[in-house]
Formats: C-alpha cells, sequence, structure tokens
C-alpha cells in the first residue's frame, strides 16, 4: 500500500496534531481524513502545512502531500 510522506509523517506525529490544526484551522477529524488519506488539504491548507513542517526541520513540498510515494507494505 502506498501513501504520502505527508501522511507518513502525520502517522509519525513528526510536528504535534495541535500545531497542524492551528496552522490550518482544520478539525481533528479533517486531520484524521488526511492521515487516512480520505481526504486531502486543499492549497492554501498544503502551503501552510509546507511551510510548518520546514520550520520543524522536515522537507516536505506539495508532491509530498498529495503524490502516494511511500510504500507501507500490507498496512490498511
Amino acid at each position: 500500500m502506498l501513501i504520502t510522506p505527508f501522511q507518513l509523517m502525520l502517522r509519525q506525529k513528526v510536528v504535534p496534531p495541535a500545531q497542524i490544526r492551528q496552522a490550518t484551522s482544520c478539525s481533528r477529524s479533517t486531520l484524521w481524513r488526511w492521515q487516512k488519506g480520505a481526504s486531502f488539504p486543499e492549497k492554501p491548507q498544503a502551503e501552510a502545512l509546507i511551510a510548518l513542517f520546514s520550520e520543524a526541520g522536515q522537507e516536505l513540498d506539495f508532491n509530498g502531500i498529495y503524490q502516494a510515494s511511500v510504500d507501507v507494505g500490507d498496512e490498511k
């Protein structure tokens, strides 16, 4: 199963969920949907996420948010 690097970072809690919610003005349920791949951030939110993860020392770009490229095996 392929997921995006952004989904992997969410799962690993590279940036605390509360910081992500504050930076993007999203709800906990929206953050959960992003983590599961049920929906994805809109462009203004994606830009805020790229800046936030950069401040945390993590490289993230639009491809990392929207393009699945990390293999997590048969995880569901």
